[in-house]
């Protein structure tokens, strides 16, 4: 409720100061929370004070998916380096090749299970840059669906590279194959056909 008025005669009250940026409090909330969610009004500049905060903030799980981030691959590789950071979500960011040129290859030195890059347009280029560095990760689950991977020599990397270390839950759904063909791939680097609804 608002605040009562003034008596009669008293000196007006100063005005209130104005909320932080929205920046800089999705970052502290997450920070604080060990587990958030940042709104479409992040910025890249609330993702790199995110990455130099993380490290010691033990966030486990951070999503970061509806976020026009494109362009901050060195940020988001700076949040690999988090000790207790086990989960990744970056559905809908708008990465580019760049930006998967710079996460790939941090992969491997991080605790991170799960990844989630469904809906950002990544193809060919940035199937081959994660196909060189999932072997060593530790990724478990991997969600790439409705993006513009094809049949081509990039799955067939792919495809290897599940081979060598296998990830249990795949998803390549909504991408330039056809149901045939993705079954087809997931039986290749599974051994089995999938069960229904698991592509």
């Amino acid at each position: 409720p608002p605040p009562p008025p003034p008596p009669p005669g008293a000196a007006p009250q100063p005005p209130l100061p104005p909320p932080p940026a929205p920046e800089a409090t999705a970052s502290r909330a997450a920070v604080a929370a060990g587990f958030d969610f940042l709104p479409p009004l992040a910025t890249e500049v609330a993702l790199r004070e995110l990455a130099v905060e993380a490290p010691a903030s033990g966030i486990r799980l951070l999503s970061l998916s509806g976020n026009a981030i494109g362009g901050a691959g060195r940020a988001l590789a700076r949040l690999l380096r988090s000790p207790a950071l086990e989960e990744l979500e970056l559905a809908g960011c708008s990465l580019t090749r760049d930006d998967i040129m710079r996460l790939a290859p941090a992969l491997p030195k991080s605790r991170l299970s799960r990844l989630e890059l469904a809906r950002n347009s990544l193809a060919s280029a940035e199937l081959s840059l994660l196909a060189a560095n999932l072997p060593t990760s530790n990724i478990q689950e991997l969600g790439l669906e409705n993006n513009e991977i094809g049949r081509g020599s990039a799955l067939e990397a792919f495809a290897d590279a599940c081979k060598k270390r296998p990830i249990p839950h795949l998803r390549l759904s909504g991408n330039r194959m056809s149901e045939k063909e993705l079954a087809s791939f997931m039986t290749s680097v599974r051994g089995r056909r999938p069960p229904r609804g698991s592509l």
